[in-house]
C-alpha cells in the first residue's frame, strides 16, 4: 500500500514551531509599539486627523472669551469623576447643547475630570 501525502503539511515540527514563535514575536512587537506609542496616537494623531484639536492661538481666544463668559455666567462648575455633560446640564436646568456651546466643547464624550466648565445662563 502506498502512503498517502497531504498537501502543504510538514513533517518537521521543528519547522512548524519556528513559524509559531516568529507569529507570537511580531504580534508582541505590534502591541509594545501599540503601548509606547499610545499618548501620541491617541492624544494628538487621532484628533488632529478627527479636527477635534485647536490650535494654540485659537486657545488663548478661548481662555479669554471664557474668562468674560465666567463674569456674564456667574457660574463655574469643576467636572467630577462619574459626571457627563448631560449630568451636569441637568443639575444646572441648561441644555446640553448650551453646556457645550458656553464650553467649546466639540466631543462630549472626552469630558476629563477636573475641568473647569462654564455655566451658561438658561435660555428660555
Amino acid at each position: 500500500m502506498s502512503e498517502q501525502v497531504t498537501p502543504g503539511v510538514d513533517d518537521n515540527p521543528a519547522a512548524e514551531w519556528l513559524k509559531f514563535g516568529g507569529l507570537v514575536f511580531v504580534l508582541l512587537a505590534v502591541i509594545a509599539l501599540t503601548l509606547l506609542l499610545r499618548p501620541l496616537l491617541f492624544e494628538r494623531m487621532i484628533p488632529r486627523a478627527l479636527g477635534l484639536e485647536q490650535p494654540a492661538a485659537q486657545m488663548e481666544s478661548v481662555e479669554s472669551e471664557r474668562a468674560v463668559s465666567v463674569e456674564t455666567a456667574g457660574r463655574l462648575h469643576v467636572v467630577q469623576p462619574g459626571e457627563t455633560l448631560p449630568s451636569i446640564a441637568s443639575l444646572y436646568g441648561v441644555s446640553v447643547d448650551e453646556l457645550a456651546a458656553a464650553n467649546r466643547i466639540v466631543n462630549p464624550f472626552r469630558l476629563r475630570v477636573g475641568t473647569d466648565l462654564v455655566i451658561p445662563i438658561p435660555q428660555r
